[in-house]
C-alpha cells in the first residue's frame, strides 16, 4: 500500500515538474514582469535605439514619464518613428514608464555582464580611430600612456572588468575574437 502511494506521489511530482518546465520555457519568450506584453526581441530593439540616441536615453532614465509627454516625443522624431513601428514597446512603456525603463536598464546590465565581446564591439564601433590603432597594436590596451590619451577607453575598461581582464591578459587573441564577433553580428 505504501509503495503504491509513493509511486502515485512521485508520478504527480514528475507531472508538476514537467509542466513547470514547459511553463518556464513559454515565459522565457516574454520579458519578465507583470502584465508584460513585450518580448525580449522588442526590449533589445529599444535598448539598441537608446544606444544610438544617448540624449533620449539620458532624459528617459532621469524621468521615464517624459514618454507620455507629446511635446517630448514631438521634439524627438526618431523616437516617434520607433514607437510607431514597435507597438509592443509603445504600449508597455506607456502603461508603466518607470518599470519599463528599469527593465530596460536591467536588460542592458545583463547584456553587459554576459557578452564582453558585444560591449567591446559596441565601444569600438563608436571609436573607429581607437579600433584601428588597437587592431594593429593590441598591446596598447595595457599602455598607461595610451590609456591616458584615450580616457574613453580607460572608462570603458573600468566599467567592463571582464572584458578588461581578458583583453589585457591576451590582447591579440581578444582582438581576433572581437573581430570574429563583429563579422558574425
Amino acid at each position: 500500500m505504501k509503495r503504491r502511494h509513493l509511486k502515485r506521489t512521485m508520478t504527480a511530482l514528475a507531472v508538476v515538474i514537467f509542466s513547470g518546465a514547459f511553463g518556464a520555457a513559454a515565459m522565457a519568450q516574454q520579458w519578465p514582469g507583470r502584465n508584460s506584453d513585450i518580448s525580449r526581441t522588442e526590449i533589445a530593439n529599444f535598448d539598441q535605439y537608446l544606444d544610438h540616441h544617448p540624449d533620449v536615453a539620458a532624459r528617459l532614465a532621469a524621468d521615464p514619464r517624459l514618454i507620455n509627454d507629446p511635446r517630448f516625443v514631438a521634439t524627438h522624431p526618431d523616437l516617434h518613428v520607433f514607437l510607431a513601428s514597435h507597438t509592443g514597446v509603445r504600449e508597455e512603456i506607456h502603461e508603466s514608464p518607470g518599470q519599463f525603463m528599469y527593465r530596460e536598464g536591467h536588460y542592458d546590465w545583463q547584456r553587459d555582464q554576459a557578452h564582453p565581446l558585444a560591449n567591446t564591439d559596441h565601444y569600438l564601433d563608436r571609436h573607429p580611430q581607437v579600433q584601428a590603432q588597437l587592431e594593429h597594436h593590441p598591446g596598447l590596451v595595457d599602455d598607461p600612456k595610451y590609456l591616458a590619451n584615450h580616457p574613453g577607453l580607460h572608462e570603458f575598461l573600468a566599467k567592463h572588468p571582464i572584458a578588461r581582464a581578458d583583453w589585457k591578459s591576451h590582447p591579440y587573441r581578444y582582438m581576433t575574437r572581437e573581430d570574429s564577433y563583429d563579422q558574425r553580428h
